[in-house]
């Protein structure tokens, strides 16, 4: 087994937890921009 191989299944999972953890903040604060925008 390749321990790089582990490294990059861990990075992965750090980035995809970053991901749920951010994200949903992004897209949330842009929908409600564009929500805005149509409303005007």
């Amino acid at each position: 087994e390749d321990p790089s191989d582990k490294f990059i299944a861990l990075r992965d999972l750090v980035s995809l937890e970053l991901c749920h953890k951010y994200l949903p903040d992004l897209f949330s604060k842009e929908s409600i921009l564009k929500t805005n925008r149509l409303t005007k």
